[in-house]
């Protein structure tokens, strides 16, 4: 059930929901379901409500992919367990909430440092030359996920006719520009991306252009044995054994099969060296 509803509601077009909401009052035409579609109906499919959570009215305007309040929730949830109780003085819930505020923004402003000075290698793509430390590294990975959701082109999953509904909600390049971008050999600029995802404001990105930024050479495989490797010998300042020792703990771990043995590897050593004179 879940499953048919979440398609209806994620539908691109109101002729598709329509038609997966069909399916869906096919499916569970059964009498014991007839009270279940009135409500749904009357109460969620009016005019005035679906506008709020059906996915072809809200990808007219940008959301950014928060089309939930599950965000708010988790802050909520933050500040209600650091309070511990309702009964609080005024002062202590004030300083909590001003803590709480600071260590975010505290947070939010080494993320944004290491988005502009220490982008990660995964970004090294010609996509991203020309707007490396200019976009996020959020809108970055949202480009990736969706070159290769898309690429390299399957029967299962085609590329459709562009809507612009994937620009106009997210802010981010469509598909068709990323596939046109790989075509000409180019970056993506930051003309395809919303100012909701720049770094820096784009009036300020304008006036004062960036050097385009330069990744740090490739790490080079060292010779030798790699630092950490588990196959490396023990160091120890311990001596060897001695004969005496050797044969006393043959002795100990395998009796007199255990001297039989070396006798037998001595036999061995003095006949070979017989043999070289």
């Amino acid at each position: 059930m879940l499953q048919l509803w979440s398609q209806a509601v994620q539908s691109p077009t109101k002729t598709l929901f329509e038609s997966r909401w069909r399916a869906f009052k096919r499916a569970y035409r059964q009498p014991m379901y007839k009270d279940l579609l009135q409500y749904i109906e009357e109460e969620w499919l009016q005019e005035d409500t679906r506008k709020f959570f059906l996915a072809y009215y809200t990808n007219t305007y940008p959301h950014f992919g928060q089309i939930s309040t599950s965000r708010v929730e988790s802050a909520h949830r933050r500040l209600k367990k650091d309070l511990e109780s309702s009964q609080s003085e005024p002062i202590r819930v004030v300083t909590l909430i001003n803590s709480i505020i600071e260590a975010q923004y505290t947070k939010a402003q080494h993320q944004h440092a290491d988005n502009t000075l220490r982008p990660p290698p995964r970004y090294r793509h010609l996509l991203f030359k020309d707007i490396v430390t200019k976009v996020s590294t959020y809108a970055m990975q949202k480009v990736i996920e969706t070159m290769n959701f898309y690429l390299p082109e399957r029967l299962d999953k085609p590329i459709k006719r562009c809507t612009g509904s994937y620009k106009r909600s997210l802010g981010l390049p469509c598909i068709h520009q990323i596939q046109e971008a790989l075509h000409d050999n180019r970056s993506l600029g930051l003309e395809e991306f919303h100012d909701q995802w720049l770094l820096v404001p784009r009036s300020r990105l304008l006036a004062h252009p960036q050097r385009p930024y330069i990744y740090p050479p490739p790490k080079k495989q060292q010779k030798g044995r790699p630092r950490g490797a588990l196959n490396q010998p023990k160091k120890s300042t311990k001596q060897d054994l001695s004969e005496f020792e050797h044969t006393n703990q043959l002795v100990e771990n395998g009796g007199e099969a255990g001297v039989e043995v070396l006798r037998r590897s001595k036999r061995l050593q003095s006949s070979a060296a017989q043999r070289k004179e």
